[in-house]
């Protein structure tokens, strides 16, 4: 640790009793509203009997410090964090792993031992997507990786520690070098540079990491505005991983299943990173298993299915 500064099948008896002993998990940031995490987790609570209830809590980065002070009250043992929280959370914790250290940025915290305590599960929940799905062992494979925001930081760190080699588009340059910079201090081994518009190379992945595609309509036709990279570019991955999962198959996938990628939608980004919470969360239990990710999967397509009704 770095030290930082600072249901089913139930009845209605059996219901009324674990009721009575809920632990409080929650979200955090703003809005999050739209978060599909209580559907998730609370899937898991369900299934495993777990008396905890999770939900979604708007927090506002100034009242952040008083936040953590009231959810500890409250009952709150266990949190996800989400935007615009991820970077500045970490200053209020006691310890933070040395991931969200080094990325300064926090997704996930566990209260114990009288205080918060911080984790990253962003880019191991990537590689995990890509491993389960993506039939990729992530070893010795090449990345073209686009973005260099938070969700870009994470996702490169994570894997140059598998060994991967990762190329870094982003439409800023300044921003993919210190990505770049980033990484080299903190995984000397790593093979990452800035990618050449330039370069004809191939990659068994392309990761797009920004927003671009969000919220596309289904039927919109593809175009430029609406692909983070162009499709010459996107012929030459064999796997191709969007973040974005609002619509589930957006643009860029289209384009990459049309010319024969195998495709990971960023619903199952999400869900694998949650995943890796409840080992934050819960590893330390002797009896602990990782969640089904299939299970966390449907909760979240009802969820998203009830939305669109």
């Amino acid at each position: 640790m770095s030290k930082r500064r600072g249901p089913l099948g139930f009845s209605a008896e059996k219901m009324a009793s674990v009721m009575e002993e809920l632990v409080r998990a929650a979200v955090i940031g703003s809005p999050v509203a739209h978060s599909l995490s209580p559907a998730i987790h609370n899937a898991v609570f369900a299934l495993t009997a777990r008396p905890w209830r999770y939900e979604a809590i708007e927090v506002r980065p100034e009242d952040l410090a008083e936040a953590l002070v009231r959810l500890v009250c409250e009952g709150f043992r266990a949190l996800s964090v989400t935007m615009p929280l991820k970077e500045i959370i970490g200053a209020s914790l006691a310890t933070t792993d040395d991931v969200a250290t080094t990325l300064s940025a926090v997704n996930c915290v566990t209260y114990r031992d009288g205080g918060w305590h911080g984790t990253n599960t962003d880019g191991e929940g990537c590689i995990d997507a890509l491993k389960t799905h993506g039939s990729m062992s992530c070893t010795d494979e090449t990345m073209l990786l686009i973005g260099a925001g938070g969700t870009a930081r994470s996702i490169a760190l994570a894997a140059a520690r598998c060994g991967m080699t990762i190329r870094v588009a982003n439409r800023t340059r300044d921003r993919a070098v210190s990505l770049v910079n980033m990484v080299r201090r903190h995984t000397t081994t790593a093979d990452i540079e800035v990618w050449s518009t330039d370069s004809t190379e191939s990659f068994d992945v392309l990761v797009n990491a920004t927003s671009v595609g969000m919220g596309s309509p289904p039927h919109r036709s593809v175009d430029a505005s609406n692909l983070p990279m162009p499709e010459y570019i996107v012929q030459r991955c064999g796997v191709v991983l969007d973040a974005v999962y609002q619509p589930l198959m957006t643009p860029l996938l289209r384009v990459a299943s049309a010319n024969g990628a195998r495709i990971v939608d960023g619903l199952w980004m999400l869900i694998h990173q949650a995943v890796l919470q409840h080992r934050w969360w819960f590893g330390h239990e002797s009896n602990f298993t990782l969640p089904d990710h299939v299970v966390m999967r449907a909760a979240a397509e009802r969820e998203l299915e009830q939305r669109r009704q």
